[in-house]
């Protein structure tokens, strides 16, 4: 945990928390959804349990609101965690950016400036919004560029990647919409119409016994298995 001029702000960029956690998650696999100890965190993450670096580490994780108190020195994850670490559409995304958000001086910042901002920018948004001095401004203000920048970027990239997925899954599917198109009947081949049941056969008294054969073993088999599902679903 950070603070310049009346700002508090946390000691890492988004981008490494979402890390942080996404460490924590596979170093504790399914124990992640219940209290951790410190020790268990500092284990994950590669840091002494009673090192500073980890003390903000622990702080800033709390202040964007992805770690919260379980008593007894220990915490757990928040709801809004969960969300990135098993996300859901995109509750990745919206999580991101509550988290991200949530910290005023980001917010601030952003309503002012957007995602375009200078170092000099913020140095001059800290003595003037910020209150801060003058020297300390101008000390915080590189790292809180970077802080900013990253955390914007993350979530800038992960919206790009899974807009992208998004377009390649459509394109898919129009893919397959045209392969559909493009079937044609088969020369020498008739189509047999009624409602929504569709059969091509040949016009042989062979391709009709095959085509009764072919109904009588959908009959035996895909229905009676979907029957006896019917049925275990009903007991």
């Amino acid at each position: 945990m950070a603070r310049v001029g009346v700002y508090r702000y946390p000691d890492i960029s988004l981008k490494e928390a979402v890390s942080d956690l996404d460490k924590i998650k596979r170093f504790l696999g399914k124990k992640v959804d219940g209290e951790i100890t410190r020790e268990a965190i500092a284990k994950a993450l590669g840091l002494t349990p009673r090192g500073g670096r980890f003390t903000n580490k622990i702080a800033s994780l709390i202040h964007y609101g992805f770690l919260e108190s379980a008593g007894d020195g220990k915490v757990k994850l928040t709801e809004l965690a969960k969300e990135i670490l098993y996300p859901i559409g995109n509750s990745d995304i919206e999580a991101m950016k509550k988290a991200f958000f949530s910290i005023q001086l980001f917010k601030d910042l952003y309503e002012q400036y957007g995602d375009s901002v200078t170092v000099e920018q913020i140095e001059w948004f800290l003595r003037a919004k910020a209150n801060a001095d003058p020297r300390e401004a101008k000390e915080k203000a590189r790292k809180i560029h970077k802080i900013y920048i990253e955390g914007l970027t993350q979530i800038f990239s992960v919206e790009k990647q899974e807009e992208q997925i998004s377009e390649e899954i459509l394109d898919r599917g129009e893919e397959i919409m045209m392969e559909r198109e493009v079937l044609k009947q088969p020369e020498g081949i008739e189509e047999i119409k009624f409602g929504d049941v569709r059969i091509w056969l040949p016009p042989t008294e062979e391709g009709v016994k095959i085509a009764e054969q072919l109904i009588k073993l959908f009959k035996e088999t895909r229905l009676k298995v979907k029957e006896v599902k019917e049925e275990e679903k009903e007991e």
